[in-house]
């Protein structure tokens, strides 16, 4: 005779689908302009992303002496409960190279960009026509994230040019959605109890009749 645990399991298995993974923090279009900060030298490509292992290392600054602009984007560290492990997209529209981004954890300093710093795309621009590019980094627990997007051109040159960046945010390397409870809507209340009144009556039955 089966017994009425398999309406808990239903139901368990009903509650599960009111779960829900998110995972996307931000998408947004930006560009850096002459009205954003400026800072002495840029950040040097070597062609490394950084990756959730963390083998990439700071790749210093080159041109020291001359002006490039920069945007510094927080993102709070709430957003990021539960999932630590950041993934960055970006994709130039233009396909120029004219911009490039950087993650830092809590806060960043022009005069010490070393400190904080937790990785970069490696490179500028679309990695190839029409695919943009991607780095991944492990952000501290009780951090904000801090994206930074730097012009690649000295003074003015390159402004303006467009670029989209996607955050997105998993609880650990295998690309798992943090496990977020929802709390359902009247209607979905509504059909959950129908659901679950329904299972009750099949089991009744089953009982009833020694199925």
């Amino acid at each position: 005779m089966k017994r009425p645990y398999l309406v808990l399991s239903a139901c368990f298995v009903l509650l599960l689908t009111l779960s829900a993974g998110a995972e996307s923090i931000s998408s947004f279009t930006t560009s850096v302009t002459s009205a954003d900060s400026t800072q002495l030298g840029r950040p040097s490509r070597n062609g490394i992303p950084q990756d959730w292992t963390g083998t990439e290392t700071y790749p210093g600054v080159i041109n020291p002496t001359i002006t490039y602009y920069f945007q510094a984007i927080s993102f709070s560290t709430s957003l990021f409960t539960g999932a630590p492990d950041v993934e960055i997209t970006s994709f130039d529209p233009n396909g120029s190279t004219n911009t490039f981004i950087s993650a830092y954890a809590g806060s960043y300093d022009p005069n010490n960009r070393t400190a904080n710093w937790l990785g970069d795309g490696g490179f500028s621009g679309n990695v190839q026509t029409g695919t943009g590019g991607d780095f991944q980094v492990i952000l501290p627990v009780g951090m904000d994230l801090i994206l930074v997007i730097n012009s690649t051109l000295g003074g003015t040159a390159g402004l303006n040019s467009p670029i989209q960046i996607n955050v997105d945010a998993f609880a650990d390397t295998m690309y798992d959605d943090p496990v977020t409870t929802v709390t359902p809507e009247p209607a979905t209340l509504l059909t959950l109890g129908t659901g679950l009144f329904a299972l009750a009556a099949v089991a009744r039955r089953r009982l009833r009749f020694g199925i």
